[in-house]
């Protein structure tokens, strides 16, 4: 088959809630520093409190996940703030039961107590693959819908547990 690598990148849609922490912190932090200058000085050392605090959750929820396959195996990473990648799973096909289209009949028998580790851009229009490992009990979703030479590959090394429909 060959050693070739595909990535793919997946910018992740912010959730309404999100964007609500987000305005709701900055708020927060405008008025420490009001009533730092109008009430109590005391209020600015909160208001500066804010600004770390900000600082360190802001790039939380610009998020990209990077796949990487290789060889039959994803690497997923998490890139915040287009700066900083962690390492968020590896996920190797071979240990895989069903790789399905989300809603696929074949999902079915996996419904319950299987863990959900969701890596898609959270989009409504999105056509994730659900990848089901019973040795970790984990049900990871991953947004390959578009990327035809990867879903070929799969479907050469694992074609009993990939469908298409």
């Amino acid at each position: 088959m060959g050693d070739w690598y595909a990535e793919i990148l997946v910018p992740r849609r912010n959730l309404m809630s999100e964007q609500l922490i987000k305005f709701g912190m900055i708020g927060l932090t405008g008025i420490f520093f009001v009533g730092g200058f109008l009430i109590h000085p005391f209020m600015l050392i909160g208001g500066m409190l804010m600004v770390l605090a900000d600082y360190f959750v802001f790039p939380r929820f610009k998020v990209e996940y990077e796949y990487r396959y290789i060889e039959g195996q994803f690497d997923i990473d998490a890139i915040y703030n287009k700066m900083k990648r962690k390492r968020k799973y590896t996920l190797d096909i071979s240990n895989c039961e069903v790789i399905a289209p989300i809603g696929s009949k074949k999902l079915e028998p996996f419904q319950f107590d299987y863990k959900v580790i969701d890596f898609t851009s959270r989009e409504e229009d999105a056509k994730p693959y659900v990848f089901v490992c019973p040795d970790k009990r984990v049900k990871v979703h991953l947004e390959i819908a578009g990327e035809e030479k990867v879903l070929k590959d799969i479907a050469l090394r694992r074609p009993r547990n990939f469908f298409r429909e």
